[in-house]
């Protein structure tokens, strides 16, 4: 990884820990940083810089809900009950997610995206009324 690039990446950090509440930095390589926030009162949306992953510790799942915006499309859940999954999508009420799918399967594609169904958004009806 370049210079340039680790350093703009520390930047980002140290930026973080100045905006988030961030208890702990680990980095486990140039080209992984994972910040351990003490609390989530936001989700931090504005940091580019590939390979800054943010980790907070929460006691239910639904806790989430308060931060997700509308922007929210996709959640990777991995080790959660339906019964859980469930509780966030009703304590979001709507603000965010338009799916929650398996860990590695965020990029599979089908018919709906964004919680839109493009086959019905994307095609064209035809209604014939016969007397």
């Amino acid at each position: 990884m370049p210079t340039t690039a680790v350093t703009a990446k520390l930047a980002a950090v140290a930026g973080a820990a100045i905006d988030l509440p961030v208890r702990h930095v680990r980095r486990l390589s140039n080209e992984l940083f994972v910040a351990e926030l003490e609390r989530l009162d936001r989700l931090p949306r504005e940091i580019s810089e590939a390979g800054l992953l943010f980790e907070v510790r929460l006691h239910a799942l639904a806790e989430l809900a308060p931060v997700l915006a509308r922007a929210d499309q996709t959640l990777v859940a991995h080790g959660f009950d339906a019964g859980e999954l469930a509780a966030l999508v009703d304590a979001s009420a709507g603000r965010g997610l338009d799916r929650i799918v398996p860990l590695g399967t965020a990029l599979r594609f089908s018919h709906r995206w964004d919680g839109m169904d493009l086959l019905e958004e994307l095609t064209r009806g035809v209604v014939l009324e016969a007397a």
